[in-house]
């Protein structure tokens, strides 16, 4: 129930963070920031990727725990 600040860096090329399950969505151009946020309401586990074609098969993806 706690805002969560995201703040993500792309050194190299374009990235995102993504979580479906909590309609998250930020993304960063190669050598830029971007800034976003989300909020959990109920406990659980959620996946979170890069949604750039190829990045999330080739391993970037976690999961977040929210207690």
């Amino acid at each position: 129930g706690e805002d969560v600040a995201i703040v993500l860096t792309a050194t190299d090329i374009e990235h995102d963070f993504t979580i479906d399950g909590l309609d998250t969505h930020v993304a960063a151009e190669a050598g830029e920031t971007a800034e976003g946020g989300l909020r959990a309401e109920e406990p659980g586990t959620y996946t979170f990727y890069c949604s750039v074609e190829g990045h999330r098969e080739a391993g970037i993806e976690g999961t977040l725990t929210v207690t």
